[in-house]
């Protein structure tokens, strides 16, 4: 077992905080990948039962969350091993925050890829990093990290990240846990 290394605002909330409320899952990223549609299910099923937690609920904020969640799940099981692993969800309700956190394990090489990409997303200027990659996108750009990218750039969010190394003798593989925290305007 390696050591995390951390990124961003990854406890933005602290993990031994008191939530007004949590729900958790962990889904095999196969019966994702093969249901694709489950990945939206899960996203909207999140996003409707906390859309109604806080004073005023509206359309905004469950879209908002139900997009957050879907993008997190999404890269979860499409970046995930398969078969052998998982991929846990856990929506946490503060006050004024709301805390996302997809955890899935992968390879090494696709952890490591995705820590630059964390790390360019964390010091970029995210308005002109999304134009450029708008500009230098390819149709079939499978992981050009829009997603991620738009989030950020559109939604009142902080971005957390950690990547733990597991594993030895041709056997290893990476977690990473990714933390999105919205802000809540009510």
């Amino acid at each position: 077992m390696g050591k995390a290394e951390v990124f961003g605002n990854f406890d933005y909330i602290p993990q031994g905080m008191e939530p007004e409320g949590m729900l958790s899952m962990t889904v095999q990223p196969i019966d994702l990948i093969t249901y694709w549609r489950r990945c939206g299910l899960v996203a909207d099923f999140g996003a409707k039962f906390y859309a109604y937690a806080y004073s005023t609920p509206n359309e905004y904020l469950e879209n908002t969350i139900s997009t957050v969640l879907n993008e997190l799940v999404e890269n979860g099981a499409k970046f995930s091993r398969q078969k052998e692993s998982y991929v846990s969800i856990s929506l946490r309700h503060f006050i004024n925050v709301f805390a996302i956190e997809v955890v899935n394990e992968t390879t090494l090489k696709i952890a490591q890829n995705f820590k630059e990409y964390i790390k360019k997303l964390l010091s970029a200027d995210l308005e002109k990093m999304y134009f450029d990659r708008l500009e230098s996108r390819k149709e079939s750009d499978e992981g050009s990290g829009m997603g991620l990218l738009m989030l950020l750039k559109d939604y009142p969010s902080f971005l957390g990240a950690s990547f733990e190394n597991f594993g030895s003798d041709g056997n290893e593989y990476a977690r990473i846990t990714i933390r999105i925290f919205l802000k809540i305007e009510e």
